[in-house]
């Protein structure tokens, strides 16, 4: 029920005006300048709208296990590297160093200490509460594109309208961090949206 919520619930009132303006623009060329009456219909506007949030948020989730999956490599491999280093050595092999149950606490903290921008970053991106009407919006919009080219009830693209549309991609797809390394500088020193969210909901409502 909360993800429901979230789809319907805006920052402040410049949120809300872009958010309505992209759903009046998207929205009509969709769900109302069309010839199909299964477009026009509530159920169809409210799946793609819907539909788009739940995928976005899914995806959310998809992404930051991803992330985390990054870090919990990065400490296997510094435990690794650790184990390699000390055996070499004839003193840290006869006092145990090198027994992964000793030395991996000394490991996992040095690691947090190296890397203590990505970890709080990563913390801060699963734990954020997140507002999902942006991801629904852009659900609308991948509707747009899916229809253009998919729907014989619906007009294409025009020329301008494909430059947006690449131009909105490309901008968003930079600013998704998909390496646990680039997710300090473009999540938390960033502008403090969430446009990962963006591109999921773009792409579930192509989808």
């Amino acid at each position: 029920l909360s993800i429901v919520m979230s789809m319907f619930h805006h920052v402040d009132g410049s949120h809300l005006l872009s958010n309505m303006l992209g759903l009046l623009s998207y929205g009509t060329h969709v769900f109302v300048e069309t010839s199909s009456s299964t477009w026009q219909s509530p159920i169809t506007i409210l799946s793609v709208y819907l539909g788009s949030g739940i995928g976005a948020r899914y995806g959310l989730i998809g992404l930051a296990s991803f992330l985390e999956r990054q870090w919990v490599n990065r400490l296997r491999k510094n435990r690794r590297s650790a184990w390699n280093i000390c055996s070499q050595y004839w003193l840290c092999r006869n006092l145990g160093v090198i027994d992964s149950s000793w030395s991996r606490p000394i490991v996992d903290l040095y690691t947090r200490i190296l890397h203590a921008d990505e970890i709080t970053a990563l913390s801060l991106y699963k734990g954020i509460t997140r507002i999902g009407a942006s991801g629904a919006v852009f659900g609308v919009l991948g509707a747009r594109l899916y229809t253009s080219i998919f729907s014989r009830y619906h007009s294409k693209l025009s020329s301008t309208e494909k430059l947006y549309f690449l131009a909105i991609i490309c901008y968003e797809a930079s600013l998704t961090p998909v390496q646990l390394d680039s997710l300090w500088d473009l999540f938390v020193m960033g502008d403090k949206i969430d446009h990962a969210g963006h591109l999921l909901g773009f792409l579930s409502g192509f989808m």
